[in-house]
């Protein structure tokens, strides 16, 4: 997971400038107020702290979805269905 927005808000866990790059993983997420800041160069988690929670509980979420709906696996290819394996599964009752 990169980062979650929220409202105004982006709380960034990596950093990564381009695709190529190395993905770094923040020590502490930063926070970015897009509407002050949209090129996101300053990181203001010391004055909206309070955003991380919100984020937190958007990861939560999230977490819990895939639980239920495991996302689309890497290099899938277009014609993948998750359900058709699911319907495959318990027609074979394996």
């Amino acid at each position: 997971m990169h980062g979650v927005k929220w409202k105004d808000f982006k709380i960034a866990m990596v950093k990564q400038e381009c695709f190529w790059d190395p993905v770094l993983e923040y020590v502490v997420p930063h926070i970015h107020n897009l509407k002050v800041d949209p090129k996101e160069r300053d990181n203001v988690a010391i004055h909206y702290g309070w955003v991380a929670s919100h984020a937190g509980r958007m990861l939560g979420e999230f977490t819990e979805s895939t639980k239920h709906e495991p996302p689309i696996p890497a290099g899938a290819p277009l014609e993948f269905n998750p359900y058709a394996a699911k319907t495959k599964q318990a027609e074979t009752g394996r």
